[in-house]
């Protein structure tokens, strides 16, 4: 969709992608989200399902995979490094 977007080949796109920014594009998108998904859970007691969704990670055990592989620990156990408690079941 990027790629068509800015009218290139995905191939292309990828290419010059990867030599301008250093990474691939999947990479770099997946390291925004988890930092946009880190930047919620330093500010809010949400689900942490759903500040995942709304990042773009519909596949929840997916991303907890991610997160843990880039951050280095689960997403509660991140959030609760950064003075977050856990969330409160409503009743």
């Amino acid at each position: 969709e990027v790629a068509a977007s800015v009218h290139l080949n995905p191939a292309y796109f990828s290419t010059l992608f990867k030599k301008n920014v250093g990474q691939g594009f999947r990479e770099y998108l997946a390291e925004r989200r988890i930092e946009a998904v880190k930047r919620c859970l330093r500010s809010s007691t949400g689900r942490i399902k759903d500040i995942a969704a709304a990042e773009g990670f519909d596949d929840y055990p997916y991303f907890c995979r991610l997160f843990k592989n880039l951050v280095g620990q689960t997403p509660q156990e991140y959030r609760l490094s950064q003075g977050q408690g856990p969330v409160q079941k409503k009743e």
